[in-house]
Parts: structure tokens; sequence; C-alpha cells
């Protein structure tokens, strides 16, 4: 099944919707000779990136090259890590060989892919509480609010939710 019919036909609408959005706010831009930013009163500038586009759950002896690469790839500052091994001590370790091979000036976040139940989450993010991830991606299901919110007041690394939410009806 594609994704486009899992999200139905609102969904599909939705999306249809918004790249007209973009379109519209585009083309707005342009005949005012501004970026869309500064038309908005908003103003250009440099934007903090990170590469995410790897560190899935490899083997731990491929993570130290493939983070370099990461970051080589577009000189980025920050790259984000899949975690949710089978053990708090297999996170752990990946983890120190991802940092062994980017050393600390990088920023690191993980991305559990809502593979957590809500107890697991509150032990593992405990656990990893103290090694300076920038955010824990997602524990839990995204759209189990109480359990995001209650992650959210019991842990110090914040809590990221949201690429997954379609519109204000998400909400509901």
């Amino acid at each position: 099944m594609n994704k486009l019919h899992l999200l139905g036909r609102q969904g599909v609408t939705l999306i249809a919707a918004a790249g007209v959005d973009m379109a519209l706010w585009d083309a707005l831009a342009k005949a005012a000779g501004l970026p869309l930013a500064e038309l908005l009163g908003g103003s250009v500038g440099r934007l903090r990136t990170y590469n995410t586009n790897g560190l899935w759950l490899i083997p731990l002896e491929r993570l130290g090259q493939e983070a370099e690469e990461l970051v080589a790839e577009g000189n980025f500052s920050a790259i984000k890590i899949r975690l949710g091994r089978p053990t708090l001590r297999d996170d752990l370790q990946a983890l120190n060989a991802v940092r062994a091979a980017i050393g600390t000036e990088i920023g690191l976040m993980c991305d559990f892919n809502q593979g957590l139940v809500l107890g697991d989450a509150i032990a593992r993010c405990h656990g990893l509480d103290e090694q300076g991830l920038y955010w824990f991606e997602e524990p839990v299901v995204f759209d189990n609010y109480a359990q995001c919110a209650q992650l959210r007041r019991e842990l110090k690394t914040p809590v990221q939710i949201g690429e997954n939410i379609y519109g204000s009806r998400s909400f509901f």
C-alpha cells in the first residue's frame, strides 16, 4: 500500500492544498521581489541544519564511518541517529561509536520512530538523558499527546514530535 492510499482522500486533499498554498505564497514573494521570509516580516540569514540521511539500526562497526560521512556530506554541524536497539546498553554503544568518530562538537539527536511503549520509553530515555542529545524524537506513537507530555515532564532532554501531523485536525 502506498503512503497516499494510507492517508485517505482527506489527507491527500490536505497535502494538495498545502502545495497550492506554498506555490501562491512563492508567487506573491516573487512578484514583490522579496524572499518570502522578508515579505512576511522576517529576515534571511543562516539556518542551522542537520543530516538525517543515515545511522539507522546498522551494525555498530559501521556507525562511526557513516557518521563521519554524514557530517562531511554538507559540512553539517549536527546529525541524527536511529535508536531503539534491543537494549539500552546497545543504544549506548551505538552513541559511543558515533561520538568516537565525530567528537562532541557535532550535535547529535536521536529518533526512535515511534518504536517504544510508554514504560520502555521512560526507562530508555532516562538511561540516555545524560548523553547530551539535542532531542528524543518520537519515542512513542506521535499522536498520543498524553504520553508525549508525560515523557516531556519526566526527562531533561527535549521530546520532539510532529513530522506526521497533517493539519489542525490532527490535534482533535
